[in-house]
């Protein structure tokens, strides 16, 4: 991304403004700017504003739209497949047992997926 010298130094005031940099000097007296808010926070942030705007505060269209349209390497398919076992610990004992039987039951599966 190719910005003008003074399109950059505005975006750094206004994350200045906003407390979201601060600036630390160095021996060669030029100015270095850290962040001051971290990474996961900004995501977690904009991906509920995100969700809130597009897909109205839903999570479950969100995560059907993205699993039906995304590639996913195979790591990335045992990452979820872990989240999906958080997901359900989450889940009371009774209703679990159902849904875990409709996910790990292959033939139950091949019936009600076909």
């Amino acid at each position: 991304m190719n910005w003008a010298e003074n399109s950059a130094r505005t975006l750094l005031t206004r994350l200045l403004d906003k407390r979201a940099l601060k600036t630390a000097g160095n021996a060669s007296g030029t100015c270095t700017y850290l962040p001051v808010v971290k990474r996961e926070s900004c995501v977690r942030v904009e991906g509920e504003s995100f969700m809130q705007q597009i897909f109205g505060g839903a999570a479950k269209p969100l995560v059907i739209h993205f699993a039906r349209n995304s590639k996913f390497t195979a790591e990335e398919v045992r990452q979820l497949i872990g989240i999906r076992r958080e997901l359900l610990e989450r889940i009371p004992a009774e209703e679990r047992s159902a849904i875990h039987f409709f996910f790990e039951n292959k033939e139950a599966c091949a019936v009600s997926c076909a």
